[in-house]
């Protein structure tokens, strides 16, 4: 299933992901991966305020990652909430996290 979302996104079929990321998640619902994805797939379609839950949750699952981080903080400033994007980069960034995927995601 996880591969078929990925074709989806990759085809640029971002509806069809999207429901199989809903599905991926409440499979597993612990996994920050498909969490992230589920993320990505929602701003993809251009739901950029309904990926921030599964941003979030991504980030309290595995918070050690750069591309959950990243993915939060892309999605809260194309979701117009540029301060919270500040906040969440400048709280990863005192954590220790150095990585570029970071400041990309920062913009």
């Amino acid at each position: 299933m996880w591969i078929e979302g990925r074709y989806y996104n990759n085809t640029g079929n971002f509806l069809e992901a999207l429901k199989v990321c809903k599905r991926l998640v409440l499979l597993f619902p612990n996994d920050g991966t498909f969490q992230r994805n589920l993320a990505f797939a929602h701003a993809r379609e251009g739901s950029h305020r309904e990926a921030i839950p599964a941003s979030r949750r991504a980030v309290e699952i595995d918070p050690g990652s750069n591309n959950n981080q990243s993915e939060l903080i892309v999605n809260l400033a194309e979701s117009g909430e540029s301060g919270a994007a500040l906040v969440a980069f400048q709280q990863f960034r005192a954590k220790g996290n150095t990585s570029s995927l970071l400041d990309w995601g920062a913009g």
